[in-house]
């Protein structure tokens, strides 16, 4: 498509534009928090993602590795 880029993981970019939509109210909530963050909005909401995926990514990979040690666990029983 014209105009845009795909991006790989892990290549050397400062930023990229993301376009979202929220609620007015949501977008107070934010803007609120972010103050008393002492962080613009977009240093917020981006400090947000990558907290949110950090996490997430965390729980994958101890999920995985409770899933190895319960296999091995099963193993070493026969």
């Amino acid at each position: 498509m014209p105009g845009y880029r795909i991006y790989e993981i892990g290549e050397d970019i400062r930023s990229v534009q993301m376009n979202l939509r929220v609620r007015p109210a949501l977008k107070a909530k934010f803007e609120k928090l972010a103050k008393e963050d002492r962080r613009t909005l977009s240093a917020y909401v981006e400090k947000l993602l990558e907290d949110h995926v950090t996490l997430h990514v965390g729980v994958e990979h101890r999920n995985k590795h409770r899933s190895a040690v319960q296999r091995f666990k099963l193993r070493s029983r026969d």
